[in-house]
């Protein structure tokens, strides 16, 4: 079978990286005094039985966001005590994101959410990859404007629904 390579025919950039934190002040402080990232955003996110709070950090392109769980039962909570503080997943910044996906399905990839559609932005997460433990966000935005209220909690919905962190 060829592949399609479909990640690398769309993709443009890194659009954010998304770190699991424990202590999101401590992080945040980090990121802001040491770093010298700016705090664009604050959100908190309520599922069923999953919470967390969030911080978007930005310093020139690069964009961080800090995520902190507020229940036990959180996604966040859980990938921190299965694979510690770090890196929760990469998203990459592609110009066409139905073609990716189609490509990615047929290549066997798997998704943990459906395309979530909102006003100027699209995603969807694959399921965590075995060999390298990653789980990748496909972003399409027609323009930045940063993280959508709408679009973060049909992610944690539908996370919650595959019980999935």
């Amino acid at each position: 079978m060829e592949v399609s390579r479909a990640i690398a025919k769309h993709a443009k950039c890194i659009d954010h990286v998304a770190l699991a934190v424990p202590d999101l002040d401590k992080a945040a402080d980090w990121y802001g005094n040491t770093l010298g990232f700016t705090v664009e955003a604050e959100k908190v996110t309520q599922g069923t039985q999953s919470n967390m709070r969030s911080r978007v950090v930005r310093a020139g392109g690069s964009t961080i966001v800090l995520c902190m769980g507020t229940t036990p039962e959180s996604s966040v909570n859980r990938f921190i005590q299965a694979f510690g503080p770090g890196v929760q997943h990469v998203a990459i910044l592609v110009d066409d994101i139905d073609a990716v996906v189609a490509d990615l399905q047929r290549e066997g990839v798997e998704f943990d959410t459906p395309i979530i559609v909102g006003a100027n932005l699209k995603q969807a997460f694959t399921h965590r990859d075995t060999a390298s433990g990653m789980v990748y966000e496909l972003v399409q935005r027609d323009e930045y404007g940063g993280f959508q209220d709408t679009n973060v909690q049909q992610l944690w919905d539908s996370l919650e629904k595959k019980n999935n962190f």
